[in-house]
């Protein structure tokens, strides 16, 4: 994932152990993909998992859209 298409200030990055993501790995998804999808209900628009190396601590940020 591209760390520079999206802004850290209103992800988890906005916290003060994920502000740093040189210690941190970020997985996630900036497309709205089939598994992001709910039925009926909407979908996921974004989704991350971010998880300090050093200390194994973990933060989701994820943005939802109705229907």
């Amino acid at each position: 994932m591209n760390r520079g298409t999206y802004d850290i200030a209103y992800t988890c990055g906005a916290l003060e152990t994920f502000n740093n993501l040189q210690s941190v790995k970020v997985y996630g998804n900036l497309d709205r993909s089939p598994e992001l999808f709910l039925e009926g209900v909407g979908t996921f628009e974004h989704f991350f998992l971010y998880h300090h190396l050093e200390t194994n601590e973990a933060c989701v940020h994820f943005t939802y859209a109705y229907g």
